[in-house]
């Protein structure tokens, strides 16, 4: 009774997980190898459209906008800096960042974006 309880015991819990006999043991390749889109593929067709950018605006707004985690990253990891000095720092990397895209964007579109990407209503000056 005991051989026949371990058997099936075996049976349903080893056996499934050994590679079957001259078999190779590499997982089959994944079903959807196609390319996957990039992230922000869908906002950068929306920036273009509702913005009226060029390929050429948006792809420099994002790229300003990777180089600025990078160096927000950089900022945060570096034990040399006391927290606030990592906090003027960030504050300054925000400010630069913000004013580089306000620039290539210009005045209006920049607003538009905040509206329309950032949720943000735009700062008034009166």
């Amino acid at each position: 009774m005991r051989l026949i309880i371990f058997l099936l015991l075996t049976s349903f819990f080893v056996l499934p997980s050994l590679p079957a006999c001259g078999q190779d043991s590499t997982p089959p390749p994944s079903i959807d190898s196609t390319p996957k889109l990039n992230a922000d593929s869908l906002v950068r067709v929306k920036m273009k459209d509702l913005l009226s950018l060029s390929d050429q605006t948006v792809t420099t707004m994002f790229a300003l906008k990777d180089t600025g985690a990078a160096r927000a990253d950089r900022i945060v990891m570096d034990h040399s800096l006391t927290p606030t000095q990592k906090n003027t720092t960030l504050q300054n990397l925000r400010i630069e960042t913000t004013n580089a895209i306000k620039n290539l964007l210009g005045t209006e579109t920049y607003s538009k974006y905040l509206i329309l990407f950032a949720g943000k209503e735009p700062y008034k000056q009166e």
